[in-house]
């Protein structure tokens, strides 16, 4: 089940919203873009029909949430809360168009998509995993009160950060 049903949340001339169809473009181009692959455990080129069937395949996950951000009506970046258990997710899939970087995207995809998991979805607690050498990312995530804590299923060249909500 995906978020279509949750109201897009909007700050300014920012809104998140969920994925549609007619963004598979965009995100497909940002995933594939050689300075957001670096950031996956797989940097490898996602293949068209791959990226239309992961698509298809979370339209029917109970729990997956796939938000994009649209600043003055453009899709400038993608963020997610999935992998739910209990009153916990993930957080991550964060992808920023490339040619946006730099200007707190990122950020803003960040602030709203919490927002969404603390005060409609209830979670008490959001976890993510990050390579160690993404250092932007590391600063933006402890910005947002998240802490890194052990886990034994990091890869080593991973941090495992969590925040309370």
């Amino acid at each position: 089940m995906s978020d279509l049903g949750l109201e897009p949340l909007v700050e300014g001339d920012a809104t998140l919203r969920g994925l549609r169809e007619a963004d598979l473009p965009a995100t497909f181009a940002w995933r594939n873009d050689p300075r957001s692959r670096q950031w996956f455990h797989s940097d490898a080129v996602i293949e068209w029909d791959a990226h239309l069937a992961w698509f298809r395949g979370y339209l029917e996950k109970a729990g997956d949430h796939v938000f994009v951000l649209e600043v003055g009506g453009r899709p400038v970046a993608q963020v997610s809360l999935y992998g739910v258990e209990g009153d916990a997710a993930e957080f991550g899939r964060l992808l920023v168009d490339p040619e946006t970087r730099g200007k707190g995207y990122g950020r803003v995809a960040s602030v709203l998509c919490l927002r969404v998991a603390d005060e409609v979805l209830g979670f008490g607690l959001v976890h993510l995993e990050v390579k160690r050498e993404n250092v932007a990312a590391i600063r933006i995530y402890e910005a947002l009160g998240f802490v890194v804590a052990p886990s034994n299923a990091t890869p080593a060249d991973s941090l495992y950060m969590m925040r309370r909500g």
